[in-house]
């Protein structure tokens, strides 16, 4: 893993996605001090993101089985506990960005 910093890393972008995409190496970028960015080879972010959805899955699954055990809570009462109103002021909006 390397660790760049600087103003310039637009200049090394070419150099630091080839280190990336051919040499497999993570490369952490840093602005005043501090870690703000990360660059990982297409390979390594699809299985981390296939990790977090296993561990979602696995969440999923921890609260069926809490639910079939223990039981849920009515969504209606669920609102009253809450003093939620019968229906909400407003629609929410929704907005899709690409």
């Amino acid at each position: 893993m390397s660790i760049t910093s600087g103003k310039r890393e637009q200049d090394r972008y070419p150099e630091l996605t080839d280190r990336v995409a051919g040499d497999k190496e993570w490369v952490i970028l840093v602005r005043d001090g501090k870690e703000v960015a990360g660059l990982v080879p297409i390979e390594d972010l699809e299985l981390l993101d296939e990790l977090e959805r296993l561990m979602e899955l696995e969440e999923i699954r921890s609260a069926r089985k809490e639910a079939k055990e223990k039981g849920t809570i009515p969504w209606e009462r669920l609102k009253a506990d809450l003093g939620l109103p019968d229906k909400p002021a407003v629609a929410p909006r929704i907005s899709h960005y690409e």
